[in-house]
């Protein structure tokens, strides 16, 4: 088992080393990793590096939709390659803007799959997953199958990899089963409303 991110532009890096950071004062018992693309500068590449993180390079796949390689959506379709991860029977992804804040091991016995419907209970609309925090069972077939359809299936432009995840997991809203408690994955801008309608706190530290 292990916890993974991805790093594919620099202008990240930050926020990498805050997750990192935020994890590694939870106690984990599982390592972390960190994907990586070829086009991080040597400097990027050498603070991961004094910092001890390890990390695993990939080959980036570009968002379908977009044409200019300074957007740092530009490669968000890398996260994929987290369903190639066969070396673990099962990850757990965070997105490199997240801050961990309490230790979160026992994802590692939820379900394939298994998710956040982060904002749902303020947005009614939103019934679908949220990608910043997945639990994944890496499968190479899976991860074959999914670069196929990479710029075939998506419905809701502007959505990157999520948008993709989307269409490609259709029927995660009807699974309740893989739906996470909301603690797991809470937006910044929605504590206040998860505080006071819901009675999510945040512990002082």
């Amino acid at each position: 088992c292990c916890y993974i991110s991805i790093l594919t532009t620099d202008s990240y890096l930050n926020g990498a080393l805050v997750l990192w950071k935020s994890l590694m004062n939870t106690s984990p018992k599982y390592p972390f990793s960190l994907l990586v693309s070829p086009i991080l500068s040597k400097e990027t590449l050498e603070t991961l590096k004094k910092h001890g993180i390890n990390t695993i390079e990939i080959v980036p796949i570009k968002n379908p939709i977009l044409d200019d390689p300074k957007d740092r959506r530009y490669y968000n379709y890398s996260k994929l390659n987290m369903w190639n991860m066969t070396q673990y029977d099962k990850v757990v992804y965070l997105d490199a803007d997240m801050v961990i804040l309490h230790n979160i091991d026992e994802l590692f016995e939820k379900k394939n799959m298994s998710a956040v419907n982060a904002g749902g209970w303020i947005k009614k609309e939103w019934v679908q997953l949220n990608s910043g925090l997945l639990v994944i069972e890496p499968n190479s077939l899976v991860f074959e199958n999914m670069k196929s359809k990479v710029g075939h299936i998506e419905k809701e432009k502007g959505k990157g990899d999520q948008g993709f995840l989307h269409q490609y997991y259709h029927d995660w809203p009807s699974k309740t089963e893989l739906h996470l408690p909301h603690i797991y994955n809470v937006f910044d801008n929605h504590i206040g409303a998860y505080r006071k309608n819901f009675g999510y706190y945040i512990d002082e530290v």
